[in-house]
């Protein structure tokens, strides 16, 4: 729907489910400092690591109608009546309903062919200068619904006229999220590798950059891996263009480093994850 939410899913399947996201590397991807050591296994993300190196994200709600200038591609002119509209070009929704709680709350519902994909509850404090996102996903492939927070700080001053969650939000932090949502393994193989998420999804892939479908992604996602260094270049596509490029590979104290780069807005997540 937003980075500020996509963010939490690129930590989700480790840069599978980024929208919230070539075999050569890029220079906007710098791998991990890796050591000696192998991927296999299965890794949870430490969530006291993660960093976000990208631009604010910017919303207006104001007078019943909302607007993301941030969202992929931006979302302009919704009506925020309760009701659900048609949205186009989002690969895991295709309705979505806006609705104002109170004068500091907002609540997004996401449907895909009337079924429910997920919901956010957002809520600025009484000071105006955080910004609290509750969300919920429902279309993992395993079924099971997953949840998380994602804590934004407000950048400048706030909109005069508007609802309180109008303007511009820079990423805090990510917490409470449903450790399902946080547990991947990985396996490599001679020249193949297996990746499947705790909430469903997975791929095999050769590594030779060659794309494979990842199963049961919500956005239709497919993967292609190289080696790159002393860890993974992984790239993700969806409808022919990429949505995010990551670096993977072991670090120091038996960890494993990732760096997910969405090239669309410049956005990058970094965070290290512990075997299980």
């Amino acid at each position: 729907m937003n980075r500020m939410m996509t963010a939490a899913f690129a930590i989700a399947f480790l840069g599978a489910g980024a929208c919230n996201q070539q075999p050569a590397a890029d220079a906007n991807v710098e791998a991990p400092a890796a050591e000696a050591g192998s991927i296999d296994g299965t890794w949870v993300a430490d969530l006291g690591t993660v960093k976000f190196e990208q631009a604010p994200d910017e919303f207006s709600l104001k007078d019943g109608v909302y607007s993301c200038a941030t969202c992929i591609p931006p979302l302009t002119n919704f009506a925020a009546d309760g009701a659900f509209h048609p949205v186009a070009d989002r690969p895991t929704y295709d309705s979505m309903s806006v609705a104002q709680v109170d004068a500091q709350s907002v609540k997004f519902v996401r449907r895909k062919s009337d079924k429910e994909a997920g919901n956010n509850s957002w809520t600025v404090s009484a000071d105006g200068k955080t910004l609290t996102n509750k969300y919920t996903t429902l279309n993992n492939a395993n079924g099971k619904a997953t949840s998380g927070e994602t804590t934004l700080t407000r950048v400048g001053e706030p909109v005069a006229g508007a609802h309180a969650v109008s303007g511009k939000w820079a990423v805090d932090k990510v917490g409470n999220i449903s450790p399902e949502a946080l547990t991947v393994t990985y396996k490599v193989d001679g020249d193949v590798m297996t990746s499947t998420a705790a909430t469903g999804e997975s791929y095999t892939a050769k590594l030779d950059g060659s794309e494979t479908p990842i199963k049961g992604a919500a956005d239709g996602a497919v993967v292609s891996a190289v080696r790159e260094g002393g860890g993974y270049k992984l790239t993700f596509k969806r409808g022919g263009k990429v949505v995010n490029e990551q670096s993977v590979a072991p670090s120091e104290g038996g960890t494993l480093a990732s760096v997910s780069f969405d090239p669309r807005d410049k956005s990058k997540v970094s965070w290290t994850a512990r075997r299980q």
